[in-house]
């Protein structure tokens, strides 16, 4: 009966013990996992505040190309009034050129909100990626906390290992005065 006794206190003691390995494991796998998916998050705001710039700069360039393009017209809407005998600086070849560069500068301006508008997406999303990297962080942190509690507390609850020492002065009844002295069942007590 003895010999069966040890053997169960021995294999609650290894049980507690792996069940506390397994929690700190599981605590830092998490903690690995969660540091990862924010260094994860943080490139991903980092790429789209590049995307965001790289909007930014296409419309530049496409306010360039609509500049080239409207220098074209104009050019050859001169060339062909000025062919047909036509003063190219005065009266309906003068408006009509104007009319050219107003409708340009409407481009221009359509291309530059879209670009800005683009641009705001890209912010938007570049904030979301750095609050989700910095919910990782926090979640990684806590979960490596509360791993360890959960091991300490584990280790602690166990009957087979921490118990038993405190297991006698748990059994005495309170006498109602503190301090050292002989119990009823003639041990110390505190």
């Amino acid at each position: 009966m003895c010999l069966g006794a040890a053997i169960l206190g021995g294999l609650g003691k290894i049980g507690t013990i792996v069940s506390t390995i397994g929690t700190l494991y599981s605590a830092g796998a998490t903690y690995a996992s969660s540091k990862a998916a924010a260094s994860q998050a943080r490139a991903n705001a980092n790429l789209a505040e590049q995307q965001g710039l790289a909007a930014l700069e296409k419309g530049r360039l496409d306010q360039q190309r609509i500049d080239r393009r409207r220098r074209s017209v104009q050019g050859q809407q001169r060339a062909m009034y000025g062919a047909s005998g036509l003063d190219p600086n005065t009266g309906s070849p003068l408006d009509v050129q104007a009319d050219t560069e107003y409708l340009a500068e409407q481009d221009k301006a359509l291309v530059r909100y879209n670009a800005e508008l683009q641009k705001w997406g890209f912010d938007v999303e570049r904030a979301n990626y750095n609050a989700k990297a910095d919910q990782m962080d926090a979640y990684g942190t806590n979960s490596l906390v509360a791993g360890v509690i959960g091991a300490g507390s584990n280790m602690l609850n166990s009957d087979t290992l921490f118990s038993p020492k405190w297991n006698r002065w748990a059994r005495q009844p309170y006498t109602g005065t503190y301090g050292t002295g002989v119990g009823a069942s003639g041990s110390l007590r505190w």
